[in-house]
């Protein structure tokens, strides 16, 4: 087989070549503009999954991912063998294109609108969740979410979590030129009816906090980049390099296995 990161970059290039949406969702170009911009965070994610499933000795495991969204990484883990179960809300379930994507790749699929009224699985019914860039997005407290996603995860499974960091060096240079760290007032005023805002970003701290109130009680953090720092100053860029390699904390994202 090929390896799990080829894996995840074959998938990602076939779904920027054919995008699925047409007037939905922000339409063909904002799926590709999305998938260009934070397919490298999709490819690391599955990277990292198929060395956890291999360390862990699971050659097909069960996989639940909460806001599958476009489908890179359910897709390239169930080519890779995995069971996998799709989740999302019906805003982008009900897309018959995509649906048809993840019928072609053996991607079962759950629509599911409300996560704060928990979740429709049994006890223990997946070795590993994946939940990425999402958690954010939840205008309640996440707490009994991350309780119910311990709960239907199998006791020897784990969870796969990222979330924005918002400790890292762009919001905290942000803050210093005195500029919001989320979405700026302007953008609701324009946008009233959209609620797909960052209501919470956690610093790694809290984010540990939050996962061991949920139940898990071990958390291996650690942290990475949207997108790797490219500035066109060659002098710059490797000095920008340099302070991530000095302080990963101020990488843009969080990124835990928790069991």
């Amino acid at each position: 087989m090929q390896t799990w990161r080829r894996l995840a970059e074959s998938t990602l290039s076939e779904f920027i070549a054919n995008p699925v949406t047409q007037n939905e969702a922000g339409g063909a170009e904002a799926e590709v503009d999305y998938l260009q911009i934070l397919g490298g965070t999709h490819v690391d994610s599955v990277d990292r999954l198929g060395a956890k499933f291999e360390e862990l000795g699971l050659t097909k495991p069960e996989v639940l991912e909460m806001g599958a969204y476009y489908g890179v990484v359910s897709s390239a883990l169930a080519r890779g063998g995995a069971a996998v179960t799709a989740q999302d809300v019906s805003r982008m379930m009900n897309i018959p294109a995509l649906q048809a994507r993840y019928q072609i790749e053996g991607v079962e699929t759950k629509t599911l609108d409300d996560v704060s009224m928990g979740l429709p699985y049994a006890d223990a019914s997946f070795d590993a969740l994946i939940c990425c860039e999402m958690l954010e997005h939840l205008p309640f407290n996440t707490v009994r979410l991350i309780r119910e996603m311990r709960r239907i995860v199998k006791p020897n499974g784990f969870a796969f979590l990222t979330v924005p960091n918002q400790a890292s060096a762009k919001r905290r240079l942000q803050l210093m030129r005195g500029l919001p760290i989320r979405e700026c007032v302007s953008r609701w005023i324009a946008a009233p009816h959209d609620d797909n805002w960052h209501w919470r970003e956690w610093v790694d701290s809290e984010f540990r906090e939050l996962l061991l109130g949920g139940g898990f009680t071990r958390i291996d953090l650690d942290f990475r980049h949207f997108v790797a720092p490219a500035h066109p100053n060659h002098l710059r860029r490797a000095l920008v390099n340099l302070m991530y390699a000095v302080k990963p904390n101020l990488k843009d994202d969080i990124f835990v296995f928790a069991s």
